[in-house]
């Protein structure tokens, strides 16, 4: 491995890296007196209880700090890479990539496949484990390296080489190894209409069970086609007896899997439910939510969140009126949690749900819905004060959507202001009545009522 500096991007206010007088300019040398790979050396030297950092500056004097465990964790550095590294990229042919389905003349980094080990504990991102070297497997072992969040799809080898090409190898060799290692980890199975559903996918849960409690959780989703498809493999969406028949299987195992080990080890994704009108498990039924990125209990954790933080409103009523933008799937739910919000605070709230035109009408979440689509079925609608959006619409940490239009854009052609919201239920109802940091923005009305 390659050992450079690594340059700051950010220095948080009032922080230890702030009282070191550490700067934009600086970049990090080394911890504990050690060259810094990547993220998973860095985050495995600052864990001691001691911790001693080495920055450059811009005229090349040395600043060495020390840290005790919890400054060191809380030291208040963000680099310019997250992973301290260049992310792999993927040398898998999956034949459902969404990345492979996306139009083109979008910007180039939407169009990098990653498939790194590194980011997958870091961040959550699944990897395919098709790049894993055996240095590799000797640093998650060193590391300590838990969880981890892998594709699987299928453990039949044959079947896995079918969805992923050939570069696919023995899933169950590396699971075994990761087991023995000590190393956990979370697994995806995205079905694909006749070829890793039915008995493949009954084949695959068998086996995975059979590595708890190192297999945690297990997500089963459905696949995601958009309309850019052309020359790619021949799939379809999975029609309705096919995913019932997904949802039985999966609460067969939950059944057994509560018996065994007092969890419910597997879950179908929430658009499984939604699409074809089943009602979603209970708030209980998701235990600790282990597979939230996948789509799984999202929607019983906002509602939650959302009810809780409405119990502890004050006994105030809102002038106010606002809305709110959704893919298709969910606006019917959330239009009937909006309605409790309008009952106890008097705020209008309407969610308005957005036809997916842009990756085709088939795609139904809400996070990935765009500008264009949304800007041009919402510009005719009485948006009242403020348009709320997911902040999952959004490219990571910008104010873009993935069709390239700005927020900033969107608000000048709805005439309206725009704010992105985290995808909590708390975050929700706070910003549904206009709060903002520090105390609200709106005024309230000089009627009360219950909250």
């Amino acid at each position: 491995m390659e050992y450079k500096t690594h340059k700051i991007a950010r220095v948080e206010q009032g922080s230890p890296a702030e009282r070191s007088d550490l700067t934009k300019k600086h970049e990090l040398l080394s911890v504990n007196g050690k060259r810094i790979g990547d993220a998973i050396d860095y985050a495995y030297e600052t864990a001691g209880e001691k911790v001693r950092f080495a920055f450059r500056g811009p005229e090349g004097e040395v600043i060495e700090t020390e840290a005790g465990n919890y400054d060191a964790f809380n030291f208040g550095i963000e680099y310019e890479d997250i992973l301290m590294d260049a992310p792999r990229a993927c040398r898998n042919e999956c034949i459902f990539c969404f990345i492979d389905q996306l139009p083109k003349g979008m910007r180039a980094p939407l169009y990098f496949k990653d498939d790194d080990w590194r980011l997958s504990t870091l961040m959550g991102n699944y990897t395919t484990l098709t790049n894993i070297s055996s240095q590799d497997m000797k640093r998650i072992k060193k590391y300590r390296v838990s969880p981890l969040y892998i594709s699987v799809h299928s453990t039949d080898r044959d079947i896995r080489r079918c969805i992923m090409g050939s570069k696919a190898g023995n899933i169950m060799q590396q699971l075994r190894r990761l087991a023995s290692i000590g190393a956990h980890f979370h697994v995806q199975i995205v079905v694909v209409p006749g070829i890793n559903d039915g008995e493949a996918l009954k084949r695959t849960l068998e086996d995975l069970y059979m590595l708890c409690p190192y297999s945690e959780s297990v997500a089963v989703v459905p696949v995601g086609l958009t309309k850019h498809r052309e020359g790619l493999y021949p799939i379809r969406r999975l029609n309705r007896k096919e995913v019932e028949e997904i949802i039985e299987l999966v609460h067969v195992w939950q059944r057994r899997s509560l018996i065994d080990q007092g969890k419910p080890w597997v879950f179908a994704a929430d658009e499984m439910y939604l699409s074809y009108g089943r009602e979603l498990p209970e708030y209980e039924d998701y235990e600790d939510f282990p597979q939230l990125e996948n789509g799984v209990g999202m929607w019983r954790k906002l509602e939650r969140e959302f009810c809780l933080a409405l119990l502890d409103l004050p006994e105030i009523k809102k002038c106010r009126k606002i809305s709110l933008c959704t893919g298709t799937m969910i606006n019917k739910k959330m239009n009937g949690l909006l309605k409790k919000l309008t009952n106890e605070t008097g705020v209008e709230a309407t969610a308005y749900p957005v036809v997916n035109k842009f990756f085709g009408e088939g795609v139904t979440v809400s996070g990935l819905v765009v500008g264009k689509d949304m800007t041009e079925q919402l510009k005719r609608k009485d948006l009242g004060n403020e348009l709320l959006i997911p902040r999952s619409m959004l490219k990571s940490g910008e104010t873009v959507f993935l069709d390239g239009m700005s927020v900033a854009e969107a608000e000048r052609m709805l005439g309206i202001k725009i704010r992105p919201v985290e995808v909590d239920g708390e975050a929700l109802m706070r910003a549904a009545l206009g709060e903002v940091e520090g105390g609200n923005d709106e005024a309230t009305c000089s009627h009360t009522g219950k909250a």
